[in-house]
């Protein structure tokens, strides 16, 4: 039997035929892969061998298209150790443009550790290098991925950071834009920004908070720049024993090793103290700047004050790990011609204290000067245990009555 040359018309159908082949049997694989349990079985299974075995699940259940849960997610590597008792999700493709959605999107009891870079004897990681990986040539979406119940700690000893619930949209094609929703014991924060994936990687951000402990803080901040350094602009509210309420005004640049403040000014009706200054980390928490006291009612503070004495004044301060300096401490009590100065250095790891204080027109009490006892003039060495110092020098005393003497002490 014998078929000879096809004839055009069944080359023609031949050629239709495979044609058909090659574009539905991807189509097919496709709505395998979404409408079936099975095809949501396989894509894990990729994931999983894609992950190199840092990455497992005990079970996988429903379609990717009406939805996939997946119980007992565990991801470890050197670095970190993340479990999710359970994760579901829809996912929806489109074509044009080519893009991957994430939908109906919940996970509980999230526990994640972490360890220090110092620890896993790692580099610091690389955010620019992450960013640029994650640019594809697909549109992923995520609507509405709501987490509760998440513990984070970092490092083995480290006690957890409680968050109760976290809500989360977002999209990732050229840039990386987040709106995010966090609820902690404490109180709520809300967020929303963008990131680059390409170099210089800017970044923006509007954040809202209002929190209740360690101290309420109602406010907003905006982050502009890029991940290597980015402009900080932050004002709230809060109160603090004492005092009247607070209004606190944020300006400085944050970059990977420090937060460089221009302003940190805290004002009330009784208060009125800006900061300037450095907080630096690539070797320990070290700090230096400076205090400006342009109004303390020390009265609001002690109540032997009397009411309508302010103080102010200025210093200098810096600290590094188990020391803090304070130098050129100027502080005059307004409505007197009192004037104090001092240098002190104070070993926070030892609990001692060594420094000078001088003052001039020193009286007690500040209003009523026909008892007070004054001292005109005085010089003091401290030094010693912060709960035992000792302090030597000279001082001038006088009273009502009493001729000026001077004592050595």
């Amino acid at each position: 039997f014998h078929l000879g040359n096809p004839t055009p018309v069944r080359r023609k159908r031949i050629i239709l035929a495979a044609l058909g082949v090659v574009i539905v049997a991807p189509l097919l694989f496709v709505a395998w892969l979404l409408k079936t349990e099975a095809g949501a079985s396989f894509t894990w299974r990729q994931v999983e061998v894609a992950a190199g075995g840092a990455l497992s699940v005990d079970a996988v259940s429903g379609t990717l298209l009406k939805g996939v849960d997946l119980e007992g997610l565990v991801f470890r590597d050197e670095a970190l150790e993340l479990s999710v008792s359970r994760i579901g999700f829809a996912v929806k493709l489109g074509v044009l443009p080519l893009s991957l959605g994430i939908e109906r999107a919940t996970a509980r009891t999230v526990r994640l550790a972490v360890e220090p870079a110092a620890e896993t004897g790692g580099e610091p990681v690389d955010v620019g290098a992450i960013l640029e990986q994650l640019a594809l040539p697909v549109v992923i979406t995520v609507d509405d991925l709501v987490v509760t119940d998440i513990a984070i700690a970092a490092g083995a000893d480290a006690t957890p950071r409680i968050v109760e619930r976290a809500a989360l949209s977002g999209s990732l094609h050229e840039s990386l834009d987040v709106a995010l929703e966090l609820r902690i014991p404490e109180g709520e924060t809300r967020a929303s920004g963008t990131v680059g994936l390409a170099a210089p990687h800017a970044l923006a951000a509007d954040i809202r908070f209002d929190f209740l402990a360690p101290q309420p803080i109602i406010g907003e901040a905006s982050i502009d720049g890029n991940v290597s350094s980015v402009e900080v602009v932050a004002n709230g509210r809060t109160t603090v024993e004492g005092f009247a309420p607070l209004a606190v005004d944020l300006r400085g640049r944050i970059d990977p090793t420090e937060f460089a403040v221009d302003r940190l000014a805290v004002l009330s009706d009784d208060l009125d103290v800006s900061v300037r200054g450095i907080v630096g980390w690539a070797d320990g928490l070290n700090t230096e700047g400076s205090l400006e006291i342009a109004r303390l009612e020390v009265a609001s503070l002690v109540s032997a004050w009397p009411p309508g004495y302010p103080v102010k004044g200025e210093l200098e301060f810096a600290y590094s790990p188990g020391n803090l300096m304070i130098n050129g401490a100027d502080l005059d009590v307004t409505g007197t011609a009192t004037q104090v100065s001092a240098d002190l250095d104070i070993d926070v790891d030892r609990s001692t204290v060594d420094g000078n204080v001088e003052w001039q027109s020193l009286a007690w009490p500040l209003d009523d000067p026909e008892t007070a006892i004054r001292s005109p003039a005085g010089e003091l060495e401290v030094a010693g245990q912060l709960e035992d110092w000792r302090a030597t020098g000279e001082l001038e005393l006088e009273a009502q009555g009493v001729a000026r003497d001077r004592i050595r002490v």
